[in-house]
């Protein structure tokens, strides 16, 4: 098998993160397993559990040409100025047939509410995964008393593809979980 670099001039662009991705599959697939301490600490709160994971690596392994999932695009969203952590997005559940997932996105910093940082994010992230990472289509699930979140999408361009009745319980009262979806021809529009 070639390096990337004996076939890079040869092929388009699309190839070229195809070959690059299977040589480094079947480069990794011949080294010895990478050797991890995980850790996950969960705590819990009246309201919520925040569950947070970390993993060290003791010996690289296969890990030292390709990590499982590095192919997965995620982002930290920081402010501009500070570049303090505001909160995150990314792509999960990745179909690579059907090149689909599924979009969640959190703003955890509530001074950062409702100022645009959420759509702005959002639309650049949408780009990514379409142009760079070829996804056709990205979902989502929105709970329907999260209406700053539903304006997001819908000005994003998501469209509301059906409705999980009654799937949450918050507050004394049930709510329904809107299924939401957007195609890679409409994020181009």
């Amino acid at each position: 098998m070639k390096s990337l670099s004996e076939v890079e001039n040869k092929l388009d662009k699309d190839a070229v993160r195809l070959y690059d991705l299977i040589w480094k599959r079947t480069l990794a697939s011949q080294m010895k397993s990478a050797k991890l301490k995980e850790t996950t600490a969960l705590i819990n709160n009246q309201k919520a559990v925040f569950r947070a994971s970390g993993r060290v690596i003791l010996f690289p392994g296969y890990m030292r040409v390709y990590v499982v999932g590095s192919d997965n695009p995620d982002a930290t969203i920081a402010d501009k100025e500070t570049l303090d952590y505001i909160g995150q997005i990314d792509i999960m559940n990745i179909n690579w047939v059907s090149r689909s997932g599924t979009l969640g996105i959190v703003i955890a910093d509530k001074d950062f509410h409702n100022r645009g940082i959420g759509t702005e994010a959002t639309n650049l992230f949408l780009r990514y995964v379409f142009e760079r990472a070829n996804l056709h289509k990205v979902e989502l699930d929105v709970h329907e008393f999260n209406s700053s979140g539903i304006n997001c999408y819908k000005k994003c361009g998501f469209i509301q593809e059906g409705v999980i009745r009654e799937s949450i319980y918050r507050d004394g009262k049930y709510y329904n979980t809107i299924k939401m979806g957007i195609l890679k021809r409409e994020f181009n529009k």
